[in-house]
């Protein structure tokens, strides 16, 4: 069948919709979850995604709160930047989006009672088919004009350009997606040579939402030179690598230490302490230890590993110093010079060899 292309509504609930019905099942299978939703998506969904954050929050918070979300390329000015697109003639990349976003619309909210009303001949006969969820993009660029707007009724494509109140222009807005005031973090990812979606719909947002007294939203470029195609997989990583910074369940490792209290000593000691995750915590050292704390250490390098109750793993390697004060210097036989020392120090240690340090 047509899929609602870019309604918000229509995204924004059938991603809350199956996220509780996600719950539900999760409760069933036993699977315990750590009440961290975070959401991402590309072109439509980037979109959706917006529309669905806005949606949860405004609408489902007694089922979850989101995290952060990492919308990406989406053409969050439909009435905006996106508009160019129908009221511009030009060539445009992947023509057959203007007929789905009007065909979609019509059947959403019945703007003419005809598909001939808007779309001129053939293309009146000719689309509508190819919307039904069995043809892919190239089959409707196949036979589309290069200028999509070409397809428009002229009519309709008057009064869109001449009447800022003409009835596609409220629809089309209803549709953008920075109309609210976020809570949790967004970012959004976009590329500048991206001709499908303009990367404005980006800065758009950006600038309403922040206008709207947001904090936590911010920009980020994927690739200047990148195209729509292009710039996916980059915007794709780049999104899931800060949205990994939020995760609670990925581990976080932090150290304590007591030197070595001179040379030879043994007697230093490291704590590693873990943060996210599900205790109880597993522990591997480099030296064979299996606890959070390993003593009785000379200085130098350790490395550790730690794993969580469901097998989350991190892990760190940190140095282990040595004090060294002037008793230890004339104990060790350390000779350190010149003296007086100007912009250089040489270190001479009896069994390590010498040291050279700028001062």
């Amino acid at each position: 069948g047509l899929h609602p292309y870019v309604h918000a509504e229509t995204e924004a609930r059938a991603v809350a919709d199956l996220l509780v019905v996600a719950l539900d099942i999760c409760d069933e299978l036993a699977i315990t979850l750590n009440d961290q939703l975070f959401l991402i998506g590309y072109s439509q969904g980037g979109h959706a995604t917006m529309a669905a954050h806005q949606m949860i929050q405004e609408h489902y918070s007694s089922y979850f709160t989101v995290t952060a979300s990492a919308p990406m390329s989406g053409p969050y000015d439909l009435s905006g930047v996106q508009a160019g697109i129908i009221s511009q003639g030009g060539v445009y990349p992947n023509p057959g989006y203007l007929p789905y976003l009007l065909l979609s619309y019509n059947e959403v909210y019945h703007m003419y009672e005809s598909v001939s009303d808007f779309l001129v001949s053939p293309y009146d006969v000719l689309l509508p088919p190819l919307f039904d969820g069995l043809h892919t993009m190239g089959d409707v660029n196949a036979v589309m004009p290069d200028v999509p707007n070409d397809i428009i009724v002229p009519a309709v494509l008057d009064s869109f350009n001449s009447d800022p109140e003409y009835k596609l222009h409220k629809y089309l807005e209803l549709n953008d997606t920075y109309h609210w005031l976020p809570s949790a973090p967004i970012r959004m990812y976009f590329c500048e040579g991206d001709n499908d979606v303009n990367y404005m719909n980006s800065y758009v947002a950006y600038d309403s939402l922040t206008a709207n007294g947001a904090t936590g939203i911010s920009l980020k470029s994927s690739g200047a030179g990148l195209d729509h195609v292009g710039c996916a997989l980059p915007s794709l990583l780049s999104g899931k690598f800060w949205l990994d910074t939020f995760r609670l369940d990925k581990l976080k490792l932090a150290f304590d230490f007591e030197f070595e209290s001179y040379i030879g000593a043994g007697d230093g000691s490291l704590t590693v302490h873990v943060n996210g995750g599900i205790p109880p915590y597993s522990y591997l050292w480099s030296n064979g230890g299996t606890d959070s704390t390993i003593s009785d250490l000379p200085f130098g390098i350790y490395s550790v590993e730690v794993w969580d109750a469901t097998g989350c793993p991190a892990d760190a390697s940190i140095y282990l110093p040595v004090q060294v004060g002037i008793e230890n210097v004339f104990a060790q036989q350390i000779n350190i010079y010149p003296n007086p020392i100007t912009d250089f120090a040489t270190v001479d240690f009896p069994f390590w060899g010498s040291f050279t340090l700028r001062t």
